[in-house]
């Protein structure tokens, strides 16, 4: 019986570490999507001033 605690023990610590692991990638993902919709919403900016140099 000891043997299946310390066997769930360590299956809940694994879980953790992976919920962990996932949670900070999330977080990359959404400050990644948010430079890029930052980035997409410059372009028309930019665009019209490349167009005032025509």
């Amino acid at each position: 019986m000891s043997a299946s605690s310390q066997q769930v023990t360590a299956s809940l610590h694994n879980m953790k570490s992976i919920a962990y692991a996932a949670f900070s990638n999330t977080e990359s993902v959404a400050a990644a999507s948010e430079e890029q919709l930052a980035t997409m919403e410059e372009i028309p900016s930019a665009v019209n001033a490349l167009n005032c140099l025509k």
